[in-house]
């Protein structure tokens, strides 16, 4: 793939997203230095309301048990069991903002002020106004399922369980949820040893080296982002805890099928 190393790359991402952590460390590696690095905090308020939505819509006990590997590692920190460092995101960039919103005004303002010719989404949470707004940059993102078939969240294991094969699509972001313009869809076979687990890492630091790919591909690489028909897909949500042994079983007899196919 041709590179143009001339973008001005932005990166927005969550404090303590080990995907974006991963992202910045995969550029670094590529002698890339964003332009820009903005990071958001989230206050414990917006947390807590996410919490009582997911409530809502997955039930008290799911709810909960999702929660519980989020609150349990902010806890360790609180508590000083868990001693790990901030992340020194100020090594990979001259330029790092951080806020308790990644859609706070200032942090338009910071991608206009260093004109941003391509913002990457590293785990940054949902994009909108005002940075939807600014004109000229591509946004960014990579989706661990194939579009637009498969739209949302813990869509690697809605793959499974309706036996899709597990894919990374990468595409320009709009208004919606995953509905932009696709520039790249990739298959992601498992290994015949992986576990789910293993697998789903994989895939992700998969869909993170393809979006460093992207950013600094070339126009020539994607002349025409093929527009999505959403209407040939679904937007999925949080997959309840009854479904990962049916997740787990479609998952065997995927790996399964995939080593007969490649004896043949």
């Amino acid at each position: 793939m041709q590179e143009n190393r001339n973008f001005k790359i932005a990166v927005l991402t969550r404090r303590w997203s080990w995907y974006g952590e991963y992202v910045l460390r995969l550029l670094a590696r590529r002698g890339v230095t964003p332009a820009l690095i903005l990071v958001e905090n989230t206050p414990m308020r917006i947390r807590l309301a996410m919490a009582r939505r997911l409530v809502r819509r997955i039930g008290l006990v799911d709810a909960v048990r999702y929660n519980i590997g989020f609150w349990l590692p902010v806890f360790r920190r609180f508590v000083g069991i868990d001693r790990t460092p901030a992340f020194p995101y100020e090594r990979y960039s001259d330029y790092v903002i951080e806020a308790d919103d990644i859609n706070a005004p200032e942090m338009a303002a910071a991608l206009v002020d260093r004109g941003i010719d391509r913002i990457l989404l590293a785990h940054s949470g949902i994009i909108r106004k005002p940075i939807l707004d600014i004109d000229g940059p591509w946004i960014i993102n990579t989706h661990p399922a194939a579009l637009p078939r498969m739209r949302g969240v813990d869509v690697i294991r809605w793959s499974i369980l309706e036996g899709v094969m597990p894919a990374i699509s990468t595409h320009i972001v709009d208004s919606g949820v995953d509905t932009g313009p696709i520039l790249d869809c990739e298959t992601i076979v498992p290994l015949p040893s992986e576990k789910l687990c293993e697998f789903e890492r994989r895939v992700n630091e998969i869909a993170a080296e393809k979006l460093v790919d992207c950013s600094l591909a070339g126009p020539e690489v994607f002349p025409v982002p093929q527009r999505q028909n959403i209407e040939e897909g679904r937007q999925y949500y949080l997959m309840p805890f009854k479904l990962l042994q049916r997740v787990e079983e479609g998952f065997a007899l995927m790996k399964r099928r995939c080593e007969a196919h490649g004896a043949e």
